[in-house]
């Protein structure tokens, strides 16, 4: 699962490369939009990975915890669990395109699984954090 440490390092590292505005975090907006994925998991037993990361891209995206770069943070950090999850989908620019509609909300967390499992491959080595 993702948590907050982790979602704020991707922010980070994104605009340490990537154009963008710095600026407050909405830590407990964060926090709480990763807590309900979490409950999902646990309590209603939610178990498909490419809902999981689904579900996480939508929160992160739609919660606009961060001044800039939610969408972008938002995909990172899908992607990321995805892999240490095992699978590898390429950060590109369609998918970067497919989060302006996330965002929007034109597309659900159903419809970016769909999208993840279809772009995936079996990663290499899993990464262990």
């Amino acid at each position: 699962m993702l948590d907050a440490d982790l979602v704020v390092l991707v922010h980070d590292f994104i605009l340490s490369r990537e154009p963008g505005l710095d600026g407050h975090t909405n830590r407990g907006a964060l926090e709480g939009a990763l807590g309900r994925i979490e409950n999902r998991i646990h309590y209603e037993g939610l178990e498909d990975v490419f809902e999981i990361a689904g579900m996480y891209a939508v929160a992160i995206a739609r919660g606009h915890a961060f001044s800039d770069a939610n969408k972008r943070t938002a995909l990172v950090s899908a992607l990321t669990y995805l892999l240490v999850e095992g699978y590898e989908v390429a950060r590109t620019q369609a998918l970067e395109e497919i989060m302006v509609d996330v965002a929007k909300g034109q597309l659900n967390y159903l419809d970016l699984a769909n999208i993840f499992s279809t772009l995936a491959r079996q990663a290499s080595s899993t990464p262990s954090f």
